[in-house]
């Protein structure tokens, strides 16, 4: 019966086609009246490529993401804030004051002195001694002598020389107790004072 269906078909279909027909012997068959058993769906076909894929996934091991452990914070610990200490003043350097001596008293300035000689002698008297003291302790001042002679018509250097001897043993006398002799300044003035046996021992710059 099937034959002779497919035979129809094939009469009835125009000879020139050249068309390409495919034909569905099932839906032949329902169109024929016979019951056609359901087809098993085609099986799933794997490329092979992706069958190895597949097995190479399946063959590698899984990887386990481990969890990071949780970050565990520390705990802040705040230490007590020590204020620094106080700075030390340095104490004071004690001022040594030293005292000052008192400025002792300048000695009285002796009065000028007159010494007499004898007449045309140049010989201290006895008392000469006692009458330097005080320019004996005068030191440091300048001592002048002025010492006298009298004139001889005869002999005009006569005065002179007398009086140059009176200014030396005045001199000398002074250094021995202690004036140096820089400081003494022996003047023979000869016959031009008043009192011609005598000479005068006088402070420079005291009043005379």
């Amino acid at each position: 019966m099937k034959r002779v269906f497919l035979i129809a078909v094939l009469c009835l279909m125009p000879a020139g086609a050249r068309a390409q027909v495919t034909v569905n012997p099932a839906a032949l068959q329902q169109l024929a009246g016979f019951v056609v058993p359901a087809m098993p769906p085609p099986p799933l076909v794997v490329p092979h490529v992706l069958h190895r894929a597949v097995h190479k996934i399946l063959r590698r091991p899984a990887v386990v993401m481990a969890t990071p452990p949780s970050v565990v914070a520390k705990p802040v610990v705040l230490k007590p804030v020590v204020p620094p200490p106080p700075a030390v003043a340095p104490a004071p350097v004690p001022v040594v004051v030293k005292p000052v001596p008192p400025t002792p008293p300048k000695p009285a300035l002796p009065a000028p002195l007159v010494v007499s000689f004898s007449s045309g002698s140049s010989t201290l008297p006895g008392n000469a001694g006692a009458a330097l003291q005080p320019f004996c302790a005068a030191k440091g001042s300048t001592l002048i002598i002025d010492a006298y002679a009298p004139g001889d018509p005869s002999d005009p250097s006569a005065a002179m020389r007398l009086s140059m001897s009176r200014a030396f043993a005045l001199r000398d006398a002074l250094a021995a107790c202690g004036v140096p002799g820089a400081q003494i300044i022996p003047r023979a003035d000869g016959a031009t004072g008043k009192d011609l046996e005598s000479a005068k021992i006088f402070i420079s710059g005291a009043e005379q």
